[in-house]
């Protein structure tokens, strides 16, 4: 089981490593507020300078970042790409708008803080700048490690394989699998597994594009963060196949003609199988085509050259259909075909052809396995309508930037009749188009173009024309033309001023028959940019415009334009309302200046609906609504302002048959007198304790049925009078017992159901309690001053009364603070100066605190009621201050006094019962270092026996703490003094991590000793591919933790059992560096330390059976004996060999290195007589043993 720990926490080592390293390779310098001048990656290259991301920026890999730049170069558009450490990651996108501004969604990368941003001018590649270094984080961690396959296994082609693996931590429940041969992918062989209980198992059949090898692996890697991953040893794939082939027919003398037949003649040798694969590839190595799969391998295939090849060099391959490592190329052939069209090699998105968007016809050619890219760059909010025709059938898709996914596809060429796309672009950015053969049969010739549709001149109108004034609330005959290709049988007709909709005219299935009579509505505003729009039923982006024309309608108000923010009018606080007018569909906008802490009372009254919105400056979203005009009785709202600034008012009309005359006014609620009181008055003066009649006139028309009424000191709120009571100008009020007397108390009365209508009375006297002599007092910045003498302070408690108080108080100083009142529960709570949550608190009618001061200043409490404050009268209140070291009177020991271990004295004191109940606490204490409890809990008499256990360390800090049992806060000490016990080792102090002693001489062992409650810490400096033996012998229960670099991650531990009393770590060390280790006992004495250095690589196991010359029989059994000079322990894994390799797993894995091992040799064991045996440590496989060679006979 000890080894078990072991084997666990060298892996537990190896993450916490690998955590260290990411913390490290993630921090940050200094933070956002500082400032660094520092060049952290970032380049002046004059292309962009970025301001976000920064040096501190760090940001997790499934979120988004907004990249932002400053241009410094005139391009239209730019290319962004992910690096990491001067390596491309990935093109975040192809072709953006040189804006400064793109919404980036991170992909799953793996954590670093290298990244950078490089943004390059994407129509010259030299010129480019890098942002700083930052840091792309995963909430995944841990460590994935392949158990499965290991470096014995062997398996054959088409086989099962289980692929197995364990992972720790958290680095989530799906991972991708990878065959790698060497340090090459060849592919993946699952894209998403599941697994749970932090193990799993994928069961594979084995193919490989390679075939045999015996350098293949393994890669499980976590789906979340491919950072996170495991590599298998190298295993083995084998075949049952061999040999090799030789092409005959065709050779470079040959020229292969497209559409003719033809044949290929070859030879093979070996067993390379009765079936062969034979596919065509460009001279660059690319497979265009499978000429015949599974075919037979009789050394002639015949096939006709299709006829859509295109002109160039090719090669003919021939490979074994059972394993793909045995494969033979022709020579060099040249194919005339097709001959490829100009544009290419324009195969990929990266290599697209670019058009332009003026309607210029491209010709292109498809040939077989062709694709064509063409790129163009739209302008948002422009439609465009983009053609392709040809001899053949297509697929036509477009692509926005780099986007995987296809926004738009058409069938083209000579699919139907429509072979096009009408599109509104979206972005100003690069777009691609990719064309493809309808299906491998098609290819030939085809031209695509792209034109503005704007350009268009899809519809003309006969009626109304440049010379048309038509008059609101009359009927005209609409006449028009439409393109009867791109036009269907249905339209729908609309009304826009200049490039604004106005209003619809026929939105259901209009006949496209050219005539339409429009009764024109009344509101329009008179006009002479009117312009009719028609838009096909079937498809929006076909459309046409009528020429301007005028219509003479209602006269626009003299604000006008005043339809955007930008033309908003401006509105004067407390001025006349103004007086405006909607048209048919109009929208007013004006602004006024608000003031923080200010409410506003916006009114818009008119004769139809409106709809009115308040917003902040620029703000898209808006703070308040009101639906206004002639909608409600009561058309106003109260806004209530939170910042000083711009604001603006959007008026619109409610819905498109809407227009009128409608007025809006901005003003001060403070300015408003909504209610006017009686009583009180200003000369008015009440008692607490008794009854009156608060009596007001109110505003009618703004305030409602119901008011809240409250009283209010100044500008604090006092008592709730009344809620929800009548409006009716009297209430009956019992003015609270306890008030304290003043002159500035008011009655508020505010409307229940609007909060922000409100009015004062006049200031008013009240005659109640006085209040005591340290008010005002009811803030934390307003605290009076009390003495820490215990000097008692007499207080009153006002009605919802608070007072706060302030004391100094020194570091490591005792503090007993004391209140008194019989009547009523007081609350206490302590505060230090700069937080404003409380340190501790209490209550009673005699609260007490007792308290050690963590650090000297000023300290304050908070004394109240009650959480409504309604318990009113005296109080007192007391801060006493004690010295530790004078709060108990120690008569022995003494700072004189020497005690000597192992001894019997008596610890004397002066009792205190007014500080200490009747019973206290004992402890031993070194200088402020708990050592160890004398007594729990003894009478308070003054006197107490105690003999000083052996093993104590001599010193002469030594102290005793005296504690009260009841409030252990309350405690004194002693003097040092001083005790004669076990002399320290000369390695003391080294008691903590910080003062760990370093072993300079490893393989030596050190003489220490323990004291009593001793701890030694050890540090030692260790190399990468080293096995450390840590070892303390000489005491029992002595135990021995070892920790990493950092001091804090355990990495191994060991305690003797019973009587024994040698503790050791056997350990393997995967980063060079220095490590601790800590040891401590329940015994005390002296001991040795030993650390024992071993190269894992020349550290070898001694295989001692079987012998040289050994003879063993197949069925009988074999025993295998071996030593290990380091005592390493821990597991071992036993191979049989022979001169081939690995023939056997004897054990497959965690067999105890106990130094021997029996095997049955089974009978699939072939006789012999060049087999051994190896022992290799689960440790590390570099420790290992060979046996001498013997035979296995029959």
């Amino acid at each position: 089981m000890k080894l078990f720990r072991l084997f666990c926490l060298c892996l537990a080592l190896f993450c916490a490593l690998f955590l260290t390293q990411c913390v490290k390779d993630s921090a940050s310098p200094t933070g956002p507020n500082s400032i660094d001048t520092t060049d952290h990656g970032n380049t002046t290259n004059g292309v962009a300078a970025f301001s976000n991301p920064r040096y501190y920026t760090s940001v997790r890999n499934d979120s988004s970042l907004t990249l932002t730049w400053v241009a410094q170069d005139t391009s239209t558009y730019v290319t962004l790409s992910l690096y990491r450490n001067d390596s491309l990651v990935t093109t975040i996108i192809n072709g953006t708008l040189n804006d400064g501004l793109y919404l980036w969604y991170l992909p799953s990368v793996s954590s670093s803080s290298l990244y950078q941003i490089k943004i390059t001018n994407y129509y010259d590649t030299t010129k480019y700048d890098f942002s700083p270094n930052f840091r792309i984080y995963s909430r995944y961690f841990g460590i994935i490690s392949v158990t499965s396959p290991t470096v014995a296994t062997n398996v054959t082609i088409g086989s099962s394989l289980s692929i197995q693996w364990t992972a720790t931590d958290s680095v989530g429940s799906y991972v991708r699998l990878f065959l790698y041969k060497g340090q090459d992918s060849l592919y993946r062989i699952s894209s998403s597994t599941y697994y749970s209980s932090n193990t799993g198992s994928y069961s594979w059949t084995v193919t490989t594009p390679q075939g045999s090898g015996n350098d293949y692996h393994i890669v499980v890697q976590s789906y979340y963060d491919p950072g996170i991953s495991g590599t298998s040893p190298a295993f083995t794939i084998s075949s049952q196949y061999s040999g090799a082939f030789a092409i005959t027919s065709p050779d470079s003398s040959d020229t292969l003609t497209a559409g003719v037949y033809d044949s290929i003649q070859w030879t093979s040798l070996g067993s390379p199988g009765v079936y062969i694969n034979i596919y065509l590839f460009t001279s660059a190595d690319s497979q265009v085509y499978t000429i015949a799969s599974g075919t037979s391998n009789d050394n002639i295939q015949t096939w006709t050259i299709p006829s859509y090849f295109a002109s160039g060099k090719y090669r003919i391959k021939i490979e074994s259909y059972y394993d793909a490592g045995l494969f033979a190329f022709s020579d060099t052939l040249y194919l005339s075909g097709l001959d490829p069209d100009v544009y290419e090699n324009d195969n990929s998105r990266t290599s697209a052809s670019s058009l332009s968007t003026d309607g210029m016809v491209q010709s292109h050619t498809l040939t077989y396995a062709d694709t064509d890219w063409v790129s163009f760059y739209p302008t948002k909010g422009r439609t465009y309508y983009i053609r392709n025709e040809g001899t053949f059938q297509t697929w036509v898709s477009l692509y926005r930037g780099t986007s995987a996914s296809a926004s738009y596809s058409f069938y083209g060429g000579t699919y139907d009749a429509t072979p096009y796309l009408i599109w509104t672009c979206d972005s100003t950015i690069i777009y691609t188009i990719r064309i493809l053969p309808y299906s491998s049969g098609y290819y030939g010739s085809y031209t695509l173009s792209i034109v503005d549709a704007d350009s268009l001149d899809l519809a003309s109108f006969a009626a109304p024309d440049t010379m048309t004034v038509w008059a609101t609330s009359s009927t005209y005959d609409l006449q028009w033309t439409t393109d009867s290709v791109m036009f269907s049988d249905y339209v729908y007709l609309y009304l826009y001023k200049d490039t604004s909709y106005v209003t619809t005219i026929y939105s259901s299935y209009l006949n496209n028959n050219g005539t339409y009579s429009w009764s024109i509505p009344a509101g329009l505003a008179t006009g002479s940019n009117y312009r009719i729009r028609i838009v096909d039923q079937s498809n929006a982006s076909i459309y046409g415009f009528s020429n301007y024309f005028a219509i003479s309608g209602q006269a626009p108000d003299a604000y006008e334009p005043d339809n955007s923010r930008g033309t908003a009018t401006p509105i004067i606080i407390g001025a006349p309302a103004q007086a405006h007018s909607h048209s048919l569909n109009d929208t007013d906008w004006v602004t006024f200046n608000g003031q923080s802490g200010k409410t506003y009372l916006i009114s818009n009254d008119g004769d139809h609906y409106t709809r009115l919105y308040v917003y902040l400056g620029a703000s898209t979203s808006y703070d308040t609504y009101l639906y206004g005009g002639s909608y409600s009785s009561s058309p106003y709202i109260f806004f209530a302002c939170d910042s000083t600034a711009t604001y603006y008012i959007n008026v619109a009309v409610y819905s498109s048959s809407y227009y009128g005359n409608y007025t809006i006014s901005v003003v001060d609620a403070d300015s408003l007198h909504l209610a006017t009181f009686s009583s009180p008055t200003v000369s008015t003066v009440w008692s607490s304790g008794s009854s009156y009649s608060i009596q007001w006139t109110s505003d009618s028309a703004l305030l409602s049925t119901y008011v809240n009424l409250s009283l209010y000191n100044d500008t604090f709120l006092v008592a709730a009078i009344a809620s929800g009571t009548a409006n009716d100008g009297v209430q009956s009020f019992s003015v609270p017992t306890g008030l304290a007397t003043g002159a500035q108390y008011r009655i508020k009365i505010v409307d229940y159901n609007n909060t922000a209508l409100y009015s004062f009375s006049e200031p008013f006297s009240i005659s109640g309690l006085t209040p005591d002599g340290y008010e005002p007092d009811d803030a934390k910045t307003a605290a009076s001053a009390i003495t820490v003498d215990g000097v008692v302070q007499s207080r009153v408690f006002t009605y919802r009364d608070t007072d706060w108080v302030a004391f100094p108080a020194i570091a490591d100083s005792l503090y007993i603070i004391r209140g008194s009142n019989a009547s009523y529960t007081t609350y206490m709570y302590l505060y230090n100066a700069a937080s404003t949550s409380y340190l501790t608190y209490t209550s009673g009618t005699a609260p007490q605190i007792v308290w050690t001061c963590p650090a000297t200043g000023t300290y304050y409490l908070r004394l109240n009621t009650s959480s409504t404050g309604t318990y009113t009268g005296n109080y007192t209140l007391s801060v006493r201050e004690h010295s530790l070291n004078s709060t108990v009177n120690f008569i022995d020991p003494t700072a004189s006094t020497t005690w000597s271990t192992g001894s019997a004295y008596t610890i004397q004191w002066t009792p205190d019962t007014a500080l200490f109940s009747q019973y206290v606490s004992l402890q031993l204490y070194r200088d402020s270092t708990y050592v160890l409890s004398i007594i729990s809990s003894t009478t308070n008499t003054g006197t107490r026996a105690w003999t000083i256990p052996a093993g104590l360390a001599t010193g002469s800090r030594y102290r005793l703490r005296m504690a009260n049992t009841t409030v252990s806060q309350m405690a004194g000490f002693s003097q040092n003094f001083t005790i004669s016990g076990m002399a320290p080792d000369s390695y003391e102090p080294d008691d903590s991590l910080s003062q760990a002693h370093a072993m300079a001489s490893l393989g030596t062992a050190e003489n220490h000793s323990i004291t009593y409650g001793d701890v030694d810490w050890y540090s030692f400096s260790a190399q990468a591919g080293f096995m450390y033996k840590i070892e303390t012998a000489g005491l029992p229960y002595q135990q021995l933790i070892l920790y990493s670099t950092n001091g804090t991650t355990q990495l191994n531990s060991d305690s003797p059992i019973g009587t024994d009393s040698i503790a050791a770590i056997v350990w393997y060390c995967p980063a060079a560096g220095t490590y601790y280790f800590r040891t401590s006992a329940s015994y005390y004495g002296p001991y040795t330390g030993t650390v024992t250095a071993s190269d894992s690589t020349q550290h070898r196991f001694a295989v001692i059976a079987p012998a040289v010359g050994q003879i063993d029989t197949i069925g009988n059994t074999l025993t295998i004996t071996w030593t290990d000079p380091l005592a390493i322990g821990g597991y071992v894994d036993i191979f049989l060999y022979n001169s081939t390799g690995v023939v056997e797993t004897i054990i497959p894995a965690n067999t105890p290195n106990d130094g021997s091992h029996t095997w049955v040799i089974p009978s699939t064991i072939a006789p012999g007589n060049s087999y051994y045996v190896k022992v290799v440590s689960r440790f590390n496989s570099n420790i290992y043993g060979n046996s001498a060679v013997f035979t296995i006979a029959p």
